[in-house]
């Protein structure tokens, strides 16, 4: 349910306290961190990228650049 599409007068309707719904959330996210740990993926080498790859296969790393705009 996205709480912040719905004007303060709807969510009183719907008996939603929104600071209460964040808070709630905030702990449930805590909680599975501290059950689940870090779990961001460490991000391999090349040469760990060449050693798995097959010998006629290739590797392509996408990147993508922010070009400022000049007024």
């Amino acid at each position: 349910m996205r709480l912040y599409a719905y004007s303060p007068a709807e969510l009183k309707e719907l008996g939603i306290n929104l600071a209460e719904e964040e808070a709630r959330l905030n702990a449930l996210e805590k909680e599975l961190t501290a059950y689940v740990g870090d779990i961001r993926l460490r991000r391999p080498t090349w040469k760990q990228l060449k050693k798995a790859l097959p010998s006629d296969a290739a590797a392509i790393d996408w990147i993508r650049l922010r070009v400022p705009v000049k007024s």
